[in-house]
């Protein structure tokens, strides 16, 4: 039994789970079996767990997420693409995101605070902790 089996009923997932690629110990060798893993598989996972069942589904992705500009900057005006092995999972975990089959389903693309990073998810991480 994987970890999303033994959630309980629910009608609204925030989905932040995911790995970074800065993440320590990421494997050199099957770092894309890795990425997929842990930011794609866990999609699927509550999809298929909820996917018919909840109203909100709301996915965290990354500013890699962007097609990069010829300067190599990401820009939030840029289409969706894969940037490479991380970027590819975050580009797939949205891809799986669009399956859901509640009314409301989206994913907002954004910077991540990881250790000593701080990004748009310190704001929202504030806002779910208070309300």
């Amino acid at each position: 039994m994987n970890f999303v089996d033994s959630l309980p009923e629910i009608d609204c997932i925030i989905n932040c789970a995911a790995v970074q690629y800065l993440t320590p110990n990421i494997p050199f060798f099957k770092r894309r079996k890795y990425f997929y893993e842990n930011n794609v598989l866990s999609v699927k996972n509550l999809n298929r767990k909820y996917g018919n069942s909840i109203k909100f589904f709301i996915q965290f992705g990354s500013s890699m997420m962007y097609k990069k500009n010829f300067d190599g900057q990401y820009n939030a005006v840029n289409e969706f693409a894969s940037n490479g092995v991380y970027s590819d999972s975050k580009y797939q975990a949205y891809e799986e995101s669009k399956k859901f089959k509640c009314p409301f389903a989206f994913i907002i693309p954004s910077i991540i605070a990881g250790s000593g990073r701080k990004g748009f998810f310190s704001f929202i991480e504030t806002m779910i902790t208070n309300f």
